[in-house]
């Protein structure tokens, strides 16, 4: 049985990504917010939406929300923006262990800080509690 050519896909990914990076950053206008392509804007717009209404009328999963918040702070959004959304930023109650695993998510996943922000966690205080 034959496998499927996952790398040719993996690649072809890659390189329509790089294709709307360069498109987005030759395009946008100087001292201006980034104008988004239609494909990214739809993703932008479905992101904020299922960080506010959750996926199927399922809430999103914490990591789940840190994740749409860390995609949409690579496109250009802030924690301000996307509270004039409608996002309403959590309060989070840590223990010890919910620290720890924290900690190991951010190491392993590399957020952008900020986006933990929409849990209510400072991460860089977590990390440096000194």
């Amino acid at each position: 049985m034959a496998e499927k050519p996952r790398e040719a896909g993996a690649e072809a990914a890659k390189k329509r990504r790089i294709a709307r990076q360069v498109n987005t950053l030759l395009t946008s206008q100087p001292g201006g917010k980034k104008k988004l392509d239609g494909r990214t804007e739809k993703r932008r717009r479905r992101l904020i939406e299922e960080i506010k209404g959750g996926r199927g009328g399922v809430a999103l999963k914490p990591m789940e929300k840190v994740a749409h918040a860390d995609e949409l702070i690579r496109l250009g959004e802030t924690l301000s923006s996307l509270k004039a959304q409608g996002i309403k930023l959590e309060r989070t109650q840590l223990t010890p262990e919910a620290e720890q695993a924290i900690l190991q998510a951010q190491e392993a996943y590399g957020f952008h800080p900020k986006a933990w922000k929409l849990l209510g966690i400072d991460i860089k205080k977590l990390a440096n509690p000194h």
